[in-house]
């Protein structure tokens, strides 16, 4: 069953893949992370992919199978379509991993401002990569939580899944700059958030909890909620935010739903 479904996610990536050419270098790709994955591929490898955005196509490097399922769920899923009414001019993205989620907001709102954070080192190195030939993009290479200093950061094989928990698949850690979201949007001069995406892996609850203030000038809310790292319900945190609307629910997994919320005009 599970075999089904990896192969489902790859045929998903390849309808949005150009040309015969491209599906079967994205073939390679799949088969050769797999290899890498499983310890029987050179560690230090990664190649060019090419598919079909919103307003073009989109070239950026993959090194690990869970970053071709980033690109399936942001691109394919369409996980952060945001309504119509909705324009925004600053967008804040919290664990921007190696830069997917930014080359898709980039390609539905060309003359945003971005500001993409992600804790992990190697993984913000192809952050820098991937979104190098973009206008109005600045990286930040942090884990944003309820507090300022240090983090311990825990990560394994699969990029998408560094977080500030340990378990048996991020053996690996390293200590890593800690900002608030208050912090952040002072450091950067920023009066106003017309979106916010988070997808930290389970750190979203304290990040919300602890921004009421910059929640006051946030439009636009979408966030991954990692169900396995929490006590409360996803209910349970809705209910936190009365200042918000749910707009929609997307994701494969109850475990991992993404939520977009929308400002009340009461509110504002």
């Amino acid at each position: 069953m599970r075999a089904l479904q990896e192969i489902q996610h790859l045929l998903d990536v390849a309808s949005i893949v150009p040309s015969t050419r491209q599906r079967l270098r994205l073939i390679c790709l799949w088969f050769a992370l797999l290899l890498k994955q499983s310890g029987k591929f050179g560690q230090s490898f990664s190649a060019r992919l090419t598919w079909r955005g919103p307003s073009g196509l989109i070239t950026a490097t993959i090194s690990d199978l869970s970053e071709l399922k980033i690109i399936r769920e942001v691109f394919f899923g369409a996980e952060y379509v945001c309504p119509d009414d909705i324009k925004p001019d600053v967008v804040v993205d919290l664990g921007s991993n190696a830069g997917y989620s930014v080359l898709y907001f980039k390609s539905v709102y060309p003359s945003a401002r971005i500001i993409a954070v992600e804790p992990h080192p190697q993984t913000f190195e192809r952050l820098k990569l991937n979104t190098a030939h973009l206008a109005d993009v600045d990286l930040i290479n942090a884990a944003v939580t309820d507090y300022a200093g240090k983090a311990t950061l825990y990560y394994g094989k699969k990029s998408w899944a560094a977080a500030l928990t340990a378990s048996n698949d991020r053996p690996a850690s390293a200590v890593v700059p800690a900002i608030t979201l208050r912090d952040l949007t002072e450091e950067l001069g920023l009066t106003k958030i017309d979106l916010l995406k988070i997808d930290i892996e389970g750190a979203e609850d304290q990040v919300l909890a602890s921004s009421a203030s910059i929640l006051k000038h946030t439009r636009l809310v979408i966030f991954e909620y990692h169900q396995e790292h929490h006590r409360d319900t996803l209910w349970m945190v809705l209910d936190k935010l009365p200042e918000f609307r749910l707009v929609q629910f997307k994701g494969d997994s109850r475990q991992h739903p993404v939520v977009t919320l929308t400002r009340l005009r009461s509110a504002a």
